[in-house]
């Protein structure tokens, strides 16, 4: 039964909150290297960032495709469309303009070492979301978080013509090509659209194409298909290491360089079929990730103590509020620990044991301060819809 089926939608897939879990711990343990100094930590998460990276963000967008298909039923109208988009735009846009306001604030009084653009010509196409639309023509596609608000942005956007018109898996595949087709024609002759979107783009189409026919619960998880899809894994991790035009383009890719205008891999039109071959070899090893990933998770999510499970859904239910807020959060605390003047193992150590935890209950906080306030609002717009209650008679 495909886990796209009514039945199935009421149950809870506590291993896309595994998922969630892991995607943000990796992207979060990537951006500590902007802030750790100790030579062996730094070089460590320095040589892992590639992976950490393109993991993580992976993960990201296929469980965003994948719970869209899963949780969004009855938009194949055009009502339930602009409903769609307009559920997605309130949950997007608050969050991200208060994560915008936080570097905003930095940067005025550069607290820290934070580079974002907030040129006067820049700041409606931030507050918009439209940088992953715009760039690099009109606006730096930027390497810190935001970029990915812009991305998945598009990706809403499309994804009621990607998901619903298709019949089968060909007609899928199809569609989904057709969608692509548009951005392309806009990035070749315009400059404009971010390449992260399409190095993403397949990998949040794979999450939509798995949950509408469920490719992963076609069989019981097994631990055999851990091992080898790992060591597969490993051997595409010593091919990336050792190739020196996989390894900069996977470093590009992770930092946003890739034909983005700037950097590794910057924009040279003759560099395209290289770089679209590139892109297909890194879905495949991210999809590769996932799929070991997704069946580990559903393998070994019966023996994990409640405790443990706890603390993976908090994450998990933060993970925006996480990767919206790390960086503001570490570059504060950053400032607080160096403001000491310990030595470097210590201010580390120090910056790691104050950051996480702080980070994480910061946006939890945020995370549910929002959720609350949401509910609320639908509760208003329900009750001012529905009109006031007919007085009842009073009987004499």
């Amino acid at each position: 039964m495909s886990v796209a089926s009514k039945s199935a939608k009421q149950k809870r897939l506590l291993e896309l909150d595994m998922l969630r879990a892991v995607a943000i711990i990796f992207i979060v343990i990537a951006h500590t290297v902007y802030f750790v100094t100790t030579p062996l930590l730094s070089g460590a998460i320095t040589y892992l960032f590639p992976y950490l990276v393109i993991f993580g963000l992976s993960l990201f967008f296929f469980v965003s495709g994948f719970v869209l298909y899963y949780s969004d039923d009855g938009i194949e109208t055009a009502a339930g469309v602009l409903a769609f988009w307009k559920k997605r735009v309130i949950r997007i846009y608050p969050l991200y303009w208060l994560a915008f306001f936080a570097f905003f604030v930095l940067e005025t009084y550069h607290i820290g070492a934070l580079t974002i653009d907030i040129s006067l010509s820049s700041l409606p196409i931030q507050l918009s979301g439209l940088q992953a639309l715009l760039a690099p023509r009109f606006i730096n596609p930027g390497t810190f978080t935001l970029w990915f608000v812009g991305v998945i942005l598009i990706f809403y956007l499309i994804y009621p013509l990607i998901a619903y018109p298709s019949r089968d898996v060909k007609h899928f595949i199809l569609v989904s090509c057709a969608v692509l087709l548009p951005f392309v024609v806009m990035r070749l002759a315009f400059n404009i659209i971010d390449f992260r979107f399409f190095t993403y783009y397949g990998i949040f189409v794979a999450g939509i194409l798995t949950s509408k026919y469920g490719a992963l619960y076609t069989s019981r998880p097994q631990a055999r298909l851990v091992c080898v899809g790992s060591v597969a894994l490993i051997a595409f991790c010593l091919l990336i290491r050792y190739v020196d035009v996989l390894r900069e383009g996977a470093l590009a890719a992770a930092q946003g360089y890739l034909f983005n205008g700037y950097g590794l891999f910057s924009y040279n039109p003759s560099e395209l079929p290289l770089l679209l071959s590139l892109v297909i070899l890194l879905n495949i090893f991210a999809l590769l990730f996932i799929y070991v990933a997704f069946i580990a998770a559903r393998l070994y999510l019966p023996s994990i103590n409640k405790t443990l499970l706890s603390l993976i859904l908090a994450i998990a239910f933060a993970t925006y509020s996480i990767y919206l807020f790390d960086f503001q959060v570490f570059t504060c605390v950053s400032v607080f620990v160096n403001d000491l003047h310990l030595g470097m193992v210590q201010t580390d150590v120090l910056l790691i044991l104050l950051a996480f935890p702080l980070l994480l209950g910061f946006a939890y906080v945020v995370q549910r301060g929002d959720s609350i306030l949401a509910s609320r609002l639908r509760n208003i717009k329900k009750r001012s819809a529905a009109g006031p209650k007919p007085k009842k008679e009073i009987m004499n």
